[in-house]
């Protein structure tokens, strides 16, 4: 899906995608977010986050149904999301971070990544909410 948002005919107005998230807020990744911070650093002039390839569905899924969610503990209009994803080229079961930024209207993803284990809830800004399931 590509359709505009925001700074109309600019680079940064195409939208990668838009998703309604666990509290029925808007939320947009951009495709500038997505190509040159995300997978490809282009601060940098190297690639980023090489095994984000081919998680952009799972991003999608995570905001809408998160694990967990936590306050950022810097910026205090950011939620940072979890969610478990399968890594084809890590060979592994790992926790990805979504960070989204609730700032603007629509709120954006900020950046997104695999991550080697969850943080201590010492270094997060407070728990938000908890996905619970019937433990019948």
């Amino acid at each position: 899906m590509e359709f505009t948002a925001g700074r109309a005919g600019s680079e940064s107005s195409r939208v990668a995608f838009s998703v309604v998230d666990y509290r029925s807020r808007q939320v947009i990744l951009r495709e500038d977010t997505w190509q040159q911070h995300i997978l490809f650093e282009t601060t940098l002039g190297k690639p980023h986050h090489q095994e984000m390839e081919g998680h952009l569905e799972d991003i999608k899924y995570i905001i809408q149904d998160p694990e967990v969610v936590v306050r950022d503990p810097s910026y205090p209009t950011r939620e940072q999301m979890y969610g478990l994803v399968v890594s084809e080229a890590l060979d592994r079961i790992k926790p990805l971070r979504v960070v989204v930024d609730h700032g603007p209207s629509p709120a954006e993803v900020v950046t997104a990544h695999i991550i080697s284990k969850m943080p201590r809830l010492a270094s997060t800004g407070g728990v938000i909410y908890v996905r619970r399931r019937d433990r019948r």
